[in-house]
């Protein structure tokens, strides 16, 4: 996402309701420009939902990650909470 936004100079916003940052950029299709809107995940996107489960004792989560490797993800949740890796089956 972040080589999207700075190709197009998007500045990245964030929205503070969701916890979630964004950023618009238009692209030209067929004599016209369309605008678009790409929501993400960052370090503190992933606080925020760090936080909810800590807020709301909740006893457990699962989660996965399609990135090869996102770096604050791991250290975010490294840092908040006891890590149980399952094996794959």
């Amino acid at each position: 996402m972040f080589n999207l936004a700075y190709e197009q100079n998007a500045v990245i916003q964030f929205d503070e309701m969701s916890q979630t940052p964004y950023f618009y950029y238009n692209r030209p299709t067929e004599g016209a420009n369309e605008q678009h809107i790409v929501w993400f995940t960052d370090a503190r996107s992933i606080k925020a939902l760090s936080d909810v489960i800590l807020d709301y004792d909740i006893g457990s989560t699962g989660g996965w990650n399609l990135r090869s490797n996102y770096q604050p993800l791991f250290s975010i949740i490294a840092a908040t909470f006891n890590v149980i890796k399952l094996p794959i089956q």
